[in-house]
């Protein structure tokens, strides 16, 4: 049996003493902390009110012309809410070093635990950020050679505007860099975040000897993988069957 496996037991025990027997403003804390670290992770991009039908019924010439005489509005709506989010995404790396004190040492200290994590916090977000930006950056110029006869061609679209290999290659390219990306993204949420936390260091630090534990301890890692992915399945379809009589 793995260390992954062998840990669940008291990682349940620990988590259950935590939270029970149950102190309402403990879990009212717990919850506003677990809610705010989540924020992290949030796509700006979904909407529960979002109707794909109703857009793609609007012609595509009158959105051109509309973005065209709105562009610096536009620019400076994208720019303003792009800084909330990030601002959101640094509070909630925050956070979720508060929700380990929560767990781990059953604290309800949100003030004075967020000056203790703005350091490692700080770290994490930046970290994070330079990585996506730098994965954007990547992405942003190897799809220029599409995007240029794109928008010189916005009125008049067909697929032999662009070279078929190159844009199969993009297509591969993009589903390998999100498929790396995801899985940067589980070890550094998962992994990562807990060992600044425990060895009190910042993101790079952290980063560095997760990456050589996962080399020398590759089946742990893969077991532990699993078993968030079926935690996350079936948590996700009891919440399902939770919300059902309310939807």
């Amino acid at each position: 049996m793995t260390i992954a496996v062998d840990k669940i037991r008291p990682a349940f025990d620990m988590t259950y003493k935590a939270f029970f027997p149950i102190n309402c403003r403990f879990w009212l804390k717990a919850g506003l902390v677990s809610f705010i670290s989540s924020m992290r992770s949030l796509n700006p991009a979904s909407s529960n009110n979002f109707n794909p039908k109703g857009f793609l019924d609007i012609p595509f010439r009158r959105i051109v012309d509309f973005i065209r005489r709105n562009l610096f509005l536009l620019g400076a709506c994208t720019g303003f809410f792009a800084v909330i989010r990030l601002f959101i995404g640094f509070i909630g790396y925050i956070f979720s070093f508060i929700f380990f004190d929560f767990i781990i040492k059953n604290k309800t200290e949100i003030k004075k635990g967020f000056y203790k994590h703005t350091r490692k916090g700080r770290s994490a977000f930046l970290f994070s950020f330079v990585v996506g930006l730098l994965n954007l950056i990547v992405v942003v110029l190897l799809a220029l050679p599409l995007l240029i006869p794109l928008f010189q061609n916005l009125h008049n679209l067909s697929l032999g505007l662009f070279d078929l290999k190159y844009l199969i290659f993009f297509v591969i390219f993009f589903v390998i860099d999100m498929v790396i990306f995801g899985l940067f993204g589980f070890i550094f949420k998962n992994i990562v975040l807990f060992d600044m936390y425990i060895n009190e260091t910042l993101a790079v630090k952290s980063f560095v000897r997760v990456i050589k534990l996962i080399r020398k301890e590759t089946k742990e890692v893969v077991v532990f993988a699993i078993i968030s992915f079926l935690l996350g399945i079936f948590t996700s379809v009891i919440s399902f069957i939770v919300m059902v009589p309310f939807s």
